[in-house]
């Protein structure tokens, strides 16, 4: 029986579940490049933000006094000129770090690490922008930018106040990163979620098809041995192996061998009991023809007939209510032909309600596997929150040495200048601001391990599903159940109703004998009617008449016997 070739049930589920991961993994890297893109923002202003604090702090204690410039342009510091030994200083500090550096005095950078888009040297000379310089220089506070322009290209910039020993703004310290830096570091990291995203749809994937060709292959084992039942060839032998699988596949193996057993079984006593009634139905039109051989002889004698008349009349009344007995005995037979037909449908649609019941327990079997996958997602997304809380304790750490250099700084210094340690005021503000810092991170943890507290209530949420679908798995086994004890009932239906066929066709044979009997009373009561010969002989011309429908009766039953085998004999 060929069918029409579509998508398997099992390479649909294979299919809807990389869909799935495809679908998770998708939105998963979107999320994961704008937490990326803010995690890595907010480390570039906190590496700004030390870096440009460590140059104005070590460029400031090198050498004592406050900070100049000569008539020729240059910085001075103390009455010393610093420009060529700090230029050096934040090239060096340039080469280790990557960051551009820059020192203003006033408005004008004066010393800086950024060369001429034309290469002709360093870009000095030129000014700071005006909302720098009013937060900056005029107002005394740090400025963080995220698309400052500096020689026609967009950086993260840092700015911080420069100041004398008596506090006065005479610059400004500057350091900043190539904005499209910070953008390749946030593409590559983007770029490894989406291969890490992709290898794993790819293993799914694999693993998924590489499941649909086992399973399906033992689906069709299962299909080709119902299908050769369904052509009639009892001969069907279950494959071992999937008869000792321990889950759905096994189950339904097993639940076929006992079909297939079975309906062997009532097929064998269906067999039996037809050849038992169609030699009874020859037998029945054997003693039918006698009796009207008997009869025949019985109308040669009538001339003998002389006495008896009344017994005769009573004889062939007898003989027809046995007749009526014999009528209703093969009615009897024809309605336990119907039973048994009856239950024979009843136990087809118990198969299909026991097929159905399967196919949805593996339905659900998918479901749990459904569950399982979501949970693999929400752990991944646990150990990616577990990465940022890494990631920001890093940048802690970092801010609190920092904290403890500039502390130590500061008591050395203090304790060296004693009255002209009051300028390390600046120290201690630098110190409360890290400070400040180091509590906007340990917030930002506190975000992310809740974040990760969710993600673990999810899955706990998942891990509930599952449990339901469990549940539901088991109802579908009671389900099957049931449909398999309802097919044993209506199987024992057909057993009875074999069991009383023979019954009818043994009280069959018992009024036969008895019709006999009577007829051979008639024969022995004509010899004495010979004084009512007329009488007697229209009285055997119906009696004839009667053991010819018995004949016809007894043709028509041997022709419902030999249907019978022929419909018995589609199963081999």
């Amino acid at each position: 029986m060929k069918q029409k070739k579509s998508l398997g049930l099992i390479l649909k589920l294979v299919l809807i579940a990389v869909g799935a991961v495809c679908f998770t993994a998708l939105v998963m890297i979107l999320i994961s490049r704008s937490q990326l893109s803010s995690t890595y923002e907010s480390l570039i202003e906190e590496e700004l933000k030390v870096a440009c604090v460590e140059l104005e702090s070590k460029l400031s204690f090198e050498y004592d006094g406050d900070w100049a410039l000569t008539p020729d342009g240059e910085m001075e510091k103390g009455g010393y000129v610093v420009q060529t030994e700090y230029m050096n200083e934040m090239d060096d500090i340039h080469k280790k770090t990557g960051l551009e550096y820059t020192l203003f005095y006033g408005d004008t950078r004066i010393i800086t690490t950024i060369e001429k888009s034309d290469g002709s040297g360093r870009l000095v000379g030129t000014k700071a922008t005006d909302a720098v310089i009013a937060q900056t220089l005029k107002g005394g506070q740090d400025y963080l930018g995220t698309n400052v322009v500096i020689n026609n290209r967009p950086y993260f910039a840092y700015y911080i106040p420069l100041k004398n020993s008596d506090g006065t703004i005479v610059g400004m310290c500057f350091a900043g990163r190539l904005a499209e830096d910070v953008s390749a570091g946030i593409a590559k990291a983007v770029m490894m979620c989406l291969v890490s995203g992709i290898v794993i749809i790819v293993l799914v994937a694999v693993f998924g098809f590489f499941l649909n060709r086992v399973l399906s292959a033992q689906m069709h084992k299962v299909a080709d041995n119902l299908e050769q039942l369904a052509d009639g060839d009892l001969s069907v032998e279950v494959d071992e192996k999937l008869l000792n699988r321990g889950d759905e596949l096994g189950i339904i193996g097993n639940s076929t061998k006992v079909l297939v057993d079975k309906i062997s079984d009532i097929i064998g006593k269906l067999k039996n009991a037809s050849e038992d009634l169609s030699a009874n139905s020859e037998n029945l039109s054997a003693s039918a023809g006698q009796a009207n051989d008997a009869a025949g002889q019985v109308a040669a004698a009538m001339d003998d007939i002389s006495k008896g008349a009344v017994s005769q009349a009573d004889s062939i009344q007898t003989a027809v209510n046995n007749t009526e007995s014999i009528g209703k005995s093969i009615e009897g037979i024809s309605d336990s032909v119907g039973v048994m037909n009856n239950a024979s449908v009843e136990m087809k649609e118990s198969c299909k309600t026991a097929m159905d019941t399967l196919n949805n327990l593996i339905k659900h079997s998918e479901k749990v596997a459904t569950s399982v996958d979501s949970i693999a997602t929400k752990i991944g997304s646990t150990n990616e929150s577990a990465n940022a809380i890494s990631e920001l304790t890093d940048a802690i750490n970092s801010i609190a040495s920092q904290t403890n250099l500039l502390s130590l700084n500061a008591s050395i210094e203090a304790a060296r200048a004693g009255e002209a340690g009051k300028g390390f005021a600046v120290v201690a503000s630098e110190i409360s601001t890290l400070a400040d810092q180091s509590k906007q991170s340990a917030d930002k943890i506190n975000e992310i391990v809740v974040r990760l507290i969710k993600d673990a209530s999810e899955s706990v949420e998942v891990m509930k599903v599952l449990s339901e679908n469990v549940v539901e798995q088991k109802q579908q086994l009671s389900a099957t159940q049931e449909d398999m004890d309802k097919m044993q009932t209506n199987i024992n239906g057909v057993a009875a109703s074999a069991d009383d066929i023979a019954d009818k066709i043994s009280n069959l044979r018992s009024d036969n004998e008895g019709l006999g009997q009577i007829i051979e009373d008639l024969s022995a009561i004509s010899e004495e009617n010979a004084a009512s010969t007329e009488e007697t002989n229209a009285s055997v011309e119906e009696l004839s008449a009667t053991f010819q429908m018995i004949n016809d009766d007894a043709d028509g039953l041997n022709n419902l016997a030999q249907n019978m085998q022929d419909t018995i004999a589609y199963f081999h």
